[in-house]
C-alpha cells in the first residue's frame, strides 16, 4: 500500500472570474497526486470545480453549491476551483489524502486529462512574474508529449506596460511561432496562442515559461497559462 499524507488548505476570497489551482506550478502544490478529496464551499456563491481550464469554461465542470460539500476519487493532480462572475467573492476547504505522483505514462495523475476517452492531457501553471523583470517558471515534465496548444487566462488583462509569455523547451527554444502578449487578452476571457512550432513541439524534458514585463507601470494581474498535449 502506498504510504499517504494527509493534506488541507483553505482560501478565504476568490474573487470573482478568479481560478484557484492545486497541482504543479499552481497557487498551491502538495507535492503529491491527490485522493480521497472532499471540497467544502463555505462560501456564499456557488464554485465550480474540474482539472482544466478548457473543461472549466467549456461547461465540463462540478457545481458545488454554498455551504455544500464534493467528494472526489483520486489519483488527481491538477484540481481548479473557480468562481463565475458572480458579485461575491468565494471561499473554500479544500482535505485530502495524498500519495506520490506516478512516473510512468498516466492519465490521471501526472496530468489531468479532459473529457472521458480524450488523448489530450493538461497542465495549469500560474506564471511568477515581476514588473520590469523577465522571469522564468519551470514547467515538469515527467513523460514524453507533444505540445498542441497553450492558452492564457486573466481576470483583468494587463494595463500600463508589455507583458509577453513564452514557453521553451529544454534547449531555451520557443515552443510558439509568437508569443502570448496579455495586455491584447479581453478580461475574463480564455484565448488559443497561434501555432505551435511543429519542429520542437515534441519534448521530454522540463520546459520554462519566460514571463517578461517592461519597466514602469506595470499592473500584473491574475493570469493563468494552460499547456494542452499528446502522449508521444
Amino acid at each position: 500500500m502506498p504510504v499517504l499524507d494527509s493534506y488541507a488548505i483553505a482560501r478565504t476570497s476568490l474573487v470573482a472570474g478568479a481560478f484557484y489551482v492545486v497541482g504543479p506550478g499552481g497557487d498551491d502544490d502538495p507535492k503529491r497526486a491527490l485522493s480521497q478529496v472532499v471540497f467544502t464551499n463555505t462560501g456564499s456563491v456557488a464554485l465550480r470545480l474540474g482539472n482544466s481550464l478548457t473543461d472549466i469554461l467549456a461547461g465540463r465542470y462540478a457545481q458545488v453549491a454554498a455551504a455544500t460539500s464534493a467528494a472526489l476519487e483520486g489519483p488527481l493532480d491538477n484540481l481548479i476551483a473557480y468562481n463565475p462572475e458572480a458579485a461575491t467573492a468565494g471561499a473554500f476547504t479544500l482535505t485530502a489524502m495524498c500519495g506520490a505522483r506516478n512516473s510512468g505514462q498516466d492519465a490521471g495523475v501526472l496530468c489531468a486529462r479532459g473529457t472521458p476517452g480524450s488523448d489530450t492531457r493538461y497542465q495549469v501553471i500560474r506564471p511568477t512574474r515581476t514588473a520590469g523583470l523577465t522571469v522564468l517558471t519551470t514547467v515538469p515534465v515527467k513523460y514524453q508529449r507533444t505540445i498542441t496548444t497553450i492558452k492564457a487566462y486573466s481576470v483583468v488583462k494587463a494595463t500600463g506596460a508589455t507583458l509577453t509569455v513564452d514557453l521553451l523547451d529544454s534547449q531555451s527554444r520557443s515552443v510558439l511561432d509568437a508569443v502570448l502578449d496579455q495586455e491584447v487578452l479581453t478580461d475574463k476571457t480564455i484565448y488559443t496562442t497561434r501555432t505551435i512550432t511543429a519542429a520542437i513541439a515534441l519534448v521530454n524534458r522540463d520546459m520554462t515559461l519566460s514571463c517578461v514585463s517592461s519597466a514602469g507601470g506595470d499592473t500584473l494581474n491574475d493570469l493563468l497559462i494552460e499547456i494542452a498535449h499528446t502522449v508521444s
